[in-house]
């Protein structure tokens, strides 16, 4: 496009002998296209579902072979519980059979199958410990009912078969752990009441009175904003006659650093129980330098 305005300046001076000018110069950097999506990667969501499905057909392929592994070690256990020197020509063959496949199962399924057991005593101990930026956290791995029950927080399946047991640590897991089906920490956090505590309307003098009503004799404040469509626009409602209808409608208004400050007056956001949902808030500083964003 570049190339071509100045194409057509030139020919309409040409033409119509005129002497329009223009300050734009045309060097090499125009001739390279600009690309929002580098051409490599235009095919990143067609990657995206590629991988996810050859994934799939690796852990089937996977479980196969752990299947005939478990397979072939319960026939060697019962050709060993016979003791019989007939049956010692045919465990070896089963034995060399059984190194066979082994080679084809990846080494870290392995490693899956053989600390399985250790997986399952882990969940069974009184405590759960784990660690998170270097923080040990233990986490009591039942709770206890009416009638003084054990019950679990999580249960692992009862599955012997080693493909079965493959199949589920590569497609569910525990939560924590790939592929994160059930959440990227191992348990919920202890001492927090999960309810999400939304509010946003009028000024933000209004909206911290709402949020003090709701987060009241709380253990934990969760603390989830509405802003305005001003505000998340980015919009000065000082100086759009326009939106002033929407100011304050259907969620909080907030135009600068002091309403942010009064949204959450009387909170501590450094507090590990205490959450803020306020992304998109600061569209409307982006007059202020980092360090006062």
């Amino acid at each position: 496009m570049n190339r071509l305005y100045r194409a057509l300046i030139d020919k309409i001076n040409e033409k119509s002998h005129t002497t329009f000018s223009s300050s734009l110069e045309i060097n090499s950097d125009f001739s390279e296209k600009v690309h929002i999506i580098p051409p490599n990667r235009t095919r990143y969501l067609s990657e995206i579902t590629e991988n996810n499905r050859n994934y799939d057909k690796w852990v089937k392929e996977q479980k196969e072979i752990a299947q005939q592994l478990y397979s072939l070690r319960k026939s060697i256990a019962v050709i060993k519980e016979k003791d019989s020197k007939d049956h010692e020509a045919l465990m070896n063959k089963l034995e060399a059979i059984y190194s066979n496949v082994l080679l084809d199962l990846d080494p870290k399924n392995k490693k899956i199958l053989d600390e399985w057991q250790q997986k399952i005593n882990r969940y069974k101990d009184e405590y759960f410990v784990f660690k998170v930026r270097d923080k040990e956290i233990k986490i009591a791995t039942h709770t206890r009912s009416l009638s003084n029950s054990a019950i679990p927080k999580i249960s692992l399946p009862k599955y012997e078969a080693w493909g079965d047991i493959l199949e589920w640590n590569l497609q569910e897991n525990v939560p924590g752990t790939f592929p994160y089906t059930a959440g990227v920490f191992p348990f919920k956090r202890e001492g927090e009441d999960p309810t999400r505590m939304f509010a946003g309307e009028g000024g933000p003098e209004r909206t911290n009175r709402r949020f003090h009503y709701l987060s009241r004799d709380q253990v934990a404040n969760r603390l989830s904003t509405a802003f305005d469509s001003v505000t998340l626009y980015g919009n000065d409602p000082d100086h759009r006659p326009d939106i002033f209808g929407k100011i304050g409608n259907s969620g909080v208004s907030i135009c600068t650093l002091d309403d942010a400050k009064k949204l959450y007056s009387g909170f501590n956001l450094a507090d590990p129980f205490t959450s803020v949902a306020i992304h998109l808030i600061f569209f409307c500083f982006s007059d202020l330098n980092p360090i006062e964003h």
